[in-house]
């Protein structure tokens, strides 16, 4: 540490520097030293020796030169000196300026002021301890360079790049370290403001993810961030060491922030609170930044951001399902936050019950839409029916009349044959017992008619008609269609035979047939006593038209199932079970479509269940807090003191929260919404000022961390 005498000699040294340079250095006449030497003295008292004889002039101007070397020396020397070593000798240069000035008998002051200190410190803080490099890498383009004194020159191209770089920083340092020492807490608290805003600046604002999940993730960000502080504020040190010490402090202090701004958060709710609730129950107004809370960390739960959901409410509205509203698309979480509010007395209670009622009205109506456009069936399976037959009559009958125009005789030898062979009429013992039944009784009928006197009968009209008459006998007599079903075929071949526009005839009959039959296939498919592995390939391997039938059968059964199904139960229920998925899988022309109106319709269904359904416990006690304006008065009227004043506690502990009547309609407005930005963006709004407040906060916790540590370096 430099003493008072050091210091009174290296002022007469410097006042002597000058007065050289000023060409003034000699002090009095030269003086006999030895034999053959004069001395000089120059001001400071410094002596210089020449040879005797040397003139003035000469003296002076070798003085000058001496001292202008010494000085261009120490020069060189702070150039090439270590940070460190720099620091130390900025604090010895500042010691010795102070015993200077007690030399020349002034006070002792800082030299630096308290306005410089803190305009470094915020733009330490703001640039993260990188405001020196920053200076330095401005001053080679501008040509700036420092001398040992700490003077500053600009536009001053002299020396190298690297000299006018290292010489700014090594100021800059020095000057730091001036204000650290001198004004310590306005240093402190520069570097906390300036780093804090460009941490605010920096981050974006986090919103939602649970505290758990900020610790994990502000650790992370505080060790990134406290590397890079803790490499900016190195100042000379090791550069990786000085990192590292960062990273695991800005770490530590990153995880320990959320904590710590939502304690201070917690608090600050604490008293206000209850001031804006009084306030907002007094004025009767919804308070939105109490609504938010809970909307907030309903869509947190759901895992959705806004974009998600508005997506959500637009397919639903696209899909044919426009009462699909936010407490829908939230899933789980925005049903209990809706059932919050419906258990609660006031509006919000009223209106959320009316829409969801409503809406349960209308899922019948709804799923028989959506059955109707998923399978194409505008109509009932018997309306089909009726249309399909009365369509197979009007061809038929153009088919059948030019396959008798077009007929040969029919030769009925086959059909002849069947009725022996079926009665076992042997030719010469006749007719065996079983021509005496029922079933002989009508062979031997048709056989009359079409053999007399041995002649047998040609005529294709007479034969079609017999034909006809036995397919009605089938019709009606189901137990004997088995035996005579040989005799039609036989007939129908016959005919066949005769006019090849009866067989076209036939065909396409059969074919309208087979189409009529696939209605009940198709209704019988979503029947349990059928296996859809057996159904659905039965149906893809069917023609279009049949396939339109089964359809139709199925599509009839599935109506018949929402019709009669109670009023109060999800009628998208019992299709969402395998059996009636794999159906829809191959019969529906959009299944996923179907799939996602299922789904919704059990998500609305499940919304109304967790707001409106269960115990009848919650809405009675919501009923008598609504009467409690009422009961107060009851209860002081019949001395019932403690029952007043619990529900005076009661209403007063809602309105101190901020929950009033308002608050809870708004709460419910919101999430019967669908409009997800229109309804969400006001009260988010609210949440990102909270998320705003606590990025603030942490960014503030943590850069207090930095500067203090860096202050104790």
């Amino acid at each position: 540490m430099a003493t008072l005498e050091e210091a009174k000699a290296e002022l007469a040294r410097r006042n002597a520097l000058k007065a050289a340079q000023a060409g003034t250095a000699l002090q009095g006449e030269a003086r006999p030293s030895r034999p053959g030497i004069i001395e000089v003295e120059i001001a400071g008292g410094r002596i210089f020796e020449f040879p005797e004889g040397t003139d003035k002039a000469t003296m002076s101007a070798a003085i000058q030169k001496r001292l202008a070397l010494e000085e261009e020396a120490r020069a060189v020397i702070a150039r090439n000196m270590t940070p460190e070593e720099a620091r130390v000798r900025a604090a010895a240069r500042r010691r010795r300026l102070e015993l200077e000035a007690q030399a020349q008998g002034a006070p002792k002051e800082p030299e630096s002021s308290q306005l410089g200190a803190a305009v470094s410190s915020l733009g330490n803080g703001l640039s993260f301890g990188f405001m020196d490099n920053l200076a330095g890498a401005l001053a080679v383009p501008l040509g700036g360079s420092t001398d040992e004194e700490g003077n500053v020159s600009m536009f001053d191209y002299s020396t190298p790049m690297a000299e006018r770089y290292g010489s700014t920083v090594d100021r800059i340092r020095a000057q730091r370290d001036e204000y650290r020492e001198d004004h310590p807490w306005t240093t402190i608290g520069g570097d906390i403001v300036g780093g804090t805003a460009t941490s605010a600046a920096a981050l974006p604002v986090r919103v939602g993810g649970g505290l758990m999940s900020a610790i994990a993730n502000m650790g992370k960000v505080g060790a990134a961030e406290g590397a890079v502080v803790g490499v900016g504020n190195a100042d000379g040190r090791d550069v990786l060491s000085e990192g590292l010490w960062g990273a695991l402090m800005g770490g530590a202090l990153g995880g320990a922030a959320p904590v710590a701004a939502k304690g201070l958060n917690a608090a600050g709710r604490a008293v206000v609170d209850p001031v804006a609730g009084m306030t907002n129950g007094l004025l009767g107004r919804a308070s939105a930044a109490r609504a938010a809370r809970p909307v907030a960390r309903a869509v947190e739960r759901s895992g959705m951001s806004v974009d998600d959901i508005e997506r959500s409410l637009a397919d639903a509205a696209r899909d044919g399902q426009s009462d699909f509203v936010l407490a829908d698309a939230l899933g789980h979480s925005g049903q209990r936050a809706l059932a919050g509010v419906a258990r609660q007395p006031g509006q919000g209670r009223t209106e959320v019950a009316n829409l969801l009622e409503a809406r349960q009205r209308a899922q019948g109506d709804r799923m028989g839409e959506f059955v109707n456009d998923a399978l194409g069936v505008p109509d009932t399976a018997a309306q089909r029916r009726a249309s399909m037959e009365a369509s197979r009559s009007r061809r038929g009958n153009i088919a059948y009349e030019q396959a008798r125009q077009s007929a040969r005789p029919v030769n009925l030898n086959g059909a002849l044959a069947t009725i022996d062979k079926t009665l076992r009429r042997d030719p010469i013992l006749g007719d065996s017992a079983l021509s005496q039944g029922p079933l002989g009784n009508r062979l031997k009928a048709l056989r009359d008619r079409m053999e007399k006197g041995g002649e047998q009968l040609i005529d294709f009209n007479t034969v079609m008609d017999i034909r006809t008459d036995l397919r009605r006998q089938m019709e009606r007599n189901g137990d004997v269609a088995s035996d005579l079903r040989p005799l039609y075929d036989q007939l129908t071949a016959a005919l066949e035979a005769s006019s090849g526009r009866f067989a076209s005839a036939n065909a396409a009959y059969r074919r309208s047939s087979s189409a009529i039959d696939a209605i009940d296939t198709g209704r019988a498919a979503g029947q349990s006593r059928t296996r859809v592995a057996d159904v659905v390939p039965q149906y893809q391997n069917a023609p279009a038209p049949e396939q339109a039938a089964q359809r139709s059968g199925y599509g009839s059964f599935m109506l018949e199932g929402i019709e009669n199904a109670r009023p109060n139960i999800n009628k998208a229920d019992p299709f969402t079970t395998p059996r009636h998925r794999g159906l829809m899988e191959a019969m529906a022309a959009d299944p996923a479509q179907w799939n996602r109106r299922l789904a919704r319709e059990t998500d609305m269904f499940e919304t109304r269940r967790a707001a409106l359904g269960g115990s009848q416990t919650a809405d009675n006690i919501a009923d008598g807090i609504d009467m409690d304006n009422a009961g107060i008065f009851a209860a002081l009227a019949q001395n019932r003191l403690g029952e007043a004043i619990a529900q005076v506690a009661r209403k007063g502990a809602a309105a101190a929260s901020g929950m009033n009547e308002e608050t809870r309609t708004l709460i419910a407005r919101t999430l019967m919404s669908r409009d997800a930005q229109g309804a969400l963006a006001p009260l988010l709004a609210e949440v990102r000022k909270d998320a705003q407040a606590a990025r603030n906060i942490e960014a503030f916790l943590r850069h207090a961390g930095y500067a203090t540590a860096d202050q104790s370096k």
